[in-house]
């Protein structure tokens, strides 16, 4: 058999190999729809979807809403849309597109379950190389693979959230950064921007990043990519950036704690308008605990900007550990549930587990077989608790990954190891 034959041999048989998984992969998916009841994100989506390319409805009208509600009755399921509002831009429903031709919401949302976890496993691939792993791949895989049994992670999961995507999108604006593919970069992170309510912060440290690094052409796509898709869906919708922004303001004023709904200055800091942090002392200490909570977001806001300052000083790991900073203070800046967020705390272990072993290498075995264990009982014990254990969820959990970046770079910068050098060094 000649050399040519068996590399075609071999291509056949991959492509066979991943076809059957693909399938495999779908059928578990529909049998785990039988057990799993979840897909809310999803459907009002989809329908949202198919209702603007049929009847041309915008997803931000009351028709729109009336036809998710109306399909979600007949359909027979028990989703709940009450005050529903897309706060994702237009082109945000792109990306469900290709699942329209599938007519059952049942086996689309197994397709859109199946698409999520191939780009899960994408976006360890990306992480692995981003980071610069230098450990075993064995414990990198028992660390991905407790990864995903992380409470918050499997929520996003069956609810069907775009976040899993919108993680890989992110992870690989890195990815094309650190390798200077910065035309993609700046594509991608316009795919980010579809959930810029959450991830406002980590962009502008990305594009604060960019321009300290003369990366000029990732802005500049980022903003042509964005300008360039929203004039063309003015096409089908000429009011859909109007009715975006009014869709987006509805959610922000409508919560009684936001930030707009301040009348005088000092009532900033007697009513719960900066985090959920604040919402979460208040239940403790009621309103002092609620004043200390803001005077906390300010002052971590105060910290972020410091440490902002540094960029230029740092290699790309230190870049990886300030934007890991970023993401973690956006769970205490700002006025909305962010619950959403905790499935970007992906990246932050996976660094903080590549710079402990940069630092201890083999003298910290166990630290590696133990730590990602240790996240994931966490994990469940905080987001198993709901909204009701508000100080785990937004306090101690974010917290904990604070401390963790910040004894990092503690012993990597007082005791001169090399795994958060600074290039004047």
């Amino acid at each position: 058999m000649t050399y040519q034959k068996y590399q075609k041999n071999l291509i056949t048989v991959i492509i066979i190999a991943i076809l059957i998984f693909l399938i495999v992969l779908y059928i578990g998916n529909l049998k785990l729809m039988d057990v799993v009841s979840g897909g809310e994100m999803f459907f009002a989506n989809w329908v949202g979807a198919r209702t603007f390319l049929v009847n041309g409805f915008s997803p931000y009208t009351q028709e729109s809403l009336y036809q998710i509600q109306q399909q979600n009755a007949l359909s027979g399921f028990n989703f709940s849309f009450d005050g529903w509002h897309s706060a994702e831009p237009l082109y945000g429903l792109l990306i469900y597109f290709p699942f329209l031709l599938i007519k059952s919401f049942t086996h689309a949302f197994a397709a859109w379950l199946a698409f999520n976890e191939i780009l899960l496993f994408f976006t360890f691939w990306l992480l692995y190389r981003v980071v610069e792993w230098k450990g075993s791949r064995i414990i990198f895989v028992f660390a991905a693979i407790t990864i995903i049994f992380w409470k918050s992670i499997i929520d996003v999961l069956i609810s069907g959230s775009n976040a899993i995507l919108i993680l890989f999108a992110l992870i690989a604006v890195l990815y094309t950064l650190k390798f200077n593919m910065d035309e993609l970069a700046g594509v991608l992170l316009a795919i980010v921007s579809i959930k810029i309510h959450l991830l406002w912060l980590p962009i502008i440290f990305i594009l604060v990043y960019t321009a300290i690094q003369g990366k000029r052409k990732t802005s500049i796509w980022f903003l042509a990519s964005i300008l360039l898709i929203s004039v063309s869906l003015m096409l089908l919708d000429p009011g859909w950036i109007k009715g975006y922004f009014v869709s987006l303001l509805t959610v922000i004023l409508g919560n009684a704690d936001s930030v707009v709904n301040a009348s005088s200055f000092t009532q900033l800091f007697n009513d719960q308008y900066f985090s959920y942090f604040s919402k979460g002392l208040g239940t403790i200490f009621l309103s002092f605990g609620v004043r200390l909570g803001n005077v906390f977001s300010i002052l971590i806001a105060i910290l972020m900007i410091i440490e902002w300052f540094s960029i230029q000083k740092r290699d790309f790991k230190g870049v990886l550990w300030l934007f890991s900073l970023t993401m973690i203070i956006s769970t205490w800046i700002g006025v909305n549930d962010k619950s959403a967020l905790f499935i970007f705390y992906l990246p932050v272990f996976i660094l903080s587990l590549s710079l402990i072993y940069d630092r201890w290498q083999e003298k910290g075995y166990l630290i590696y077989w133990i730590l990602p264990l240790l996240i994931l009982v966490i994990n469940w014990m905080v987001f198993s608790t709901g909204m009701n254990a508000i100080m785990l969820v937004f306090g101690f959990y974010p917290l904990l990954f604070f401390v963790i970046l910040y004894w990092i770079r503690w012993w990597a910068l007082s005791r001169n190891y090399l795994v958060y050098e600074w290039k004047n060094l």
